[in-house]
């Protein structure tokens, strides 16, 4: 199998699962909006089904975003109804969506410090940090060092706790 092209309604979009979003600042909503409706829909969140791993808990919707977390916002505030998604293949694990999470992110823009803190925090929990270290051309679009890499790591779960 391989991810497929659909058509979802937004309202099985589950986005208060936030475990892959990479950005916590949201784009700016009536910017994002004003796009959409000027040009259509021009990026493709991708989505996978609810139920990624067996501690899950329930979800509110049938499919969870792996990135696309403002797009899907902003399809909302248009007044979209249902809108295009790449959904990701069911074999994919979590460490498959988040590892895409990231490369999408840093593939459309550079990625903010704080975003940099955040991805290599969160890749830390299913990759070793030399791994990290050795792919970061790939998920930071920048070499890095694992001592570096270890103290951004170190950084991230400071603010877990500060949070």
């Amino acid at each position: 199998m391989s991810d497929t092209l659909c058509t979802l309604p937004l309202s099985e979009i589950d986005l208060s699962d936030q475990r892959f979003r990479i950005s916590l600042v949201p784009a700016d909503p009536e910017a994002a909006v004003a796009a959409l409706q000027f040009a259509g829909q021009t990026f493709l969140p991708v989505v996978a089904l609810s139920g990624l791993n067996e501690n899950e808990t329930g979800s509110h919707g049938r499919y969870t975003a792996v990135c696309g977390f403002s797009q899907i916002h902003a399809l909302e505030l248009a007044g979209y109804k249902q809108a295009q998604f790449i959904l990701c293949d069911p074999a994919h694990s979590y460490k498959d969506h988040l590892i895409r999470s990231v490369v999408t992110l840093s593939a459309r823009r550079p990625l903010s410090q704080a975003e940099v803190i955040r991805a290599a925090g969160l890749l830390s929990e299913v990759m070793e940090p030399g791994e990290i270290a050795q792919s970061a051309p790939v998920f930071f679009s920048r070499k890095m060092n694992q001592p570096y890499l270890n103290q951004l790591i170190d950084l991230f779960h400071m603010g877990e706790r500060l949070i």
